[in-house]
């Protein structure tokens, strides 16, 4: 269930093939799911174009050993997605004793907004458009 105090959700499209690993322990998995978010604002460039920064984000989801991998694993590179996430903070001791403090985006729920069909038609429709030229 959510926390209503820490829950956010960020909508971008997939910039590499999601990848699992298997913990051998328990059978468990780790998804994880990298995406390119657009920021709020615009830069204009010296050359007059005027582009939209992105943010590169690593989200992960912990699956117990039943649980079914497909909505997270069944996603495509440049596939527009919605991901609602908390956000923890994960801390160890690293292997120099040092304490580290990292953020972890632990995904909630996927939410697939542009299909992998629809991307690859768009791809398809840009190799047309180049042979054509």
């Amino acid at each position: 269930m959510a926390n209503p105090f820490n829950s956010c959700h960020a909508i971008g499209r997939v910039t590499q093939e999601p990848r699992s690993f298997e913990n051998k322990k328990d059978g468990s998995h780790k998804v994880i799911i990298n995406l390119a978010v657009q920021k709020g604002y615009t830069v204009t460039k010296d050359d007059g174009t005027v582009e939209r920064p992105v943010d590169f984000l690593q989200f992960s989801k912990y699956c117990p050993k039943s649980f079914n991998l497909s909505p997270y694993l069944d996603r495509a590179v440049g596939e527009l997605v919605k991901i609602e996430y908390q956000v923890h903070q994960n801390d160890y001791v690293g292997s120099d004793g040092e304490m580290v403090r990292s953020m972890v985006l632990d995904i909630e729920s996927i939410t697939p907004l542009e299909t992998k069909s629809i991307v690859e038609a768009r791809a398809a429709a840009k190799e047309a458009d180049k042979a054509e030229a």
